[in-house]
């Protein structure tokens, strides 16, 4: 667990914190599994075990800024 502030400004504690090389939106969920777990129907993303909401990010500039990282709370 780690300690972070959110958007709003509010103190929350993270369940996990994973490193990403691709945008992703605030409050989307990220899921370890393949596609192919889900139906062919579009899930409730809550509803799917191991989904987990996004409630915050930063990217991290490299360098030369020429790249970022994405260290995402869940």
């Amino acid at each position: 667990m780690e300690l972070f502030i959110n958007p709003q400004g509010k103190e929350e504690r993270s369940q996990a914190v994973v490193y990403l090389d691709q945008d992703v939106d605030l409050g989307g969920y990220l899921y370890l599994g393949e596609l192919d777990d889900f139906s062919s129907s579009a899930p409730d993303p809550q509803e799917v075990s191991g989904v987990k909401e996004i409630k915050s990010l930063k990217k991290i500039p490299n360098l030369k800024a020429t790249a970022y990282l994405r260290k995402v709370w869940l």
